[in-house]
């Protein structure tokens, strides 16, 4: 008797297994009857425009003052300042923001201490300028502070000269936190579509 009721519950085990099958089976092809799909037959398409600007130095002019001591704005008016240009190289407009990274140096010279005129503007004191996010990266040079001169924009293939004078200002006093101090910077631009 109880061969037969193995047998009987392995019959029905495998009767079970047999019909669970049979509905897997059959549901998956009345899906396959039922369902429709349809895919697109062009593709679709992501292009990004130009975006490439140029920075130009304008007669290697970069501001290199040696042996500097304070002067008054007017005889800052007889330095030769920076000149570069930003010219947009493509067909769409942007928008662009001119910045003055600080270099780190282990004699920075106090950023009170000097003057900037950007663009023939009034005379500011570099530290009162808009701080930046830093987004230039230079080899084996850190980036202490950036700081933003100006926010524009370019028309397509549009360009546009700028000029920068730096110079102690006459206000400091010859003290022991002024003197022997250096400070290197560089100008950049990082732009974006208008």
């Amino acid at each position: 008797m109880e061969k037969e009721n193995k047998k009987k519950y392995e019959k029905l085990t495998l009767s079970i297994i047999g019909v669970v099958l049979l509905i897997i089976i059959i549901t998956g092809v009345s899906y396959a009857f039922i369902m429709f799909s349809h895919t697109q037959s062009t593709n679709n398409v992501i292009k990004t425009n130009c975006l490439r600007i140029a920075f130009e130095d304008i007669d290697n002019s970069a501001i290199n003052l040696q042996e500097v001591y304070p002067i008054t704005d007017e005889e800052a008016n007889n330095l030769i300042p920076y000149k570069f240009k930003i010219i947009n190289k493509c067909d769409i407009d942007i928008n662009y923001d001119i910045k003055l990274d600080i270099l780190e140096d282990d004699n920075l010279m106090p950023l009170s201490y000097v003057a900037i005129k950007f663009n023939g503007e009034n005379k500011q004191i570099l530290n009162t300028l808009e701080e930046a996010a830093t987004t230039s990266n230079y080899q084996d040079l850190d980036v202490y502070k950036t700081y933003k001169f100006k926010s524009d924009s370019l028309s397509a293939n549009e360009s546009r000269e700028y000029t920068l004078n730096m110079w102690i200002d006459g206000d400091v006093t010859a003290t022991s936190d002024s003197m022997n101090k250096t400070l290197r910077t560089k100008v950049n631009v990082d732009a974006t579509i208008k």
